[in-house]
């Protein structure tokens, strides 16, 4: 009786463990996934200010060069 008591004590500890390690990877976050994701958005950023960047110069010399 008492090792069969004990058994099912272990069985549902071990159910219960495996319940939420399943729950907390459905729900965790990865923070190296993330990061990545912050990197691509940063570049991503940077590349379309210097795009920006570049068509405020062009727009600035096609003014100057009109008016003169």
């Amino acid at each position: 009786m008492v090792s069969n008591a004990q058994n099912d004590q272990a069985t549902t500890e071990s159910l219960t463990a495996q319940a939420q390690s399943a729950r907390q990877s459905l729900q965790g976050v990865s923070l190296d996934e993330e990061a990545m994701n912050l990197l691509e958005y940063q570049r991503g950023y940077e590349a379309m200010s210097k795009f920006v960047e570049a068509i405020d110069q062009m727009t600035d010399e096609l003014i100057t060069n009109m008016v003169q």
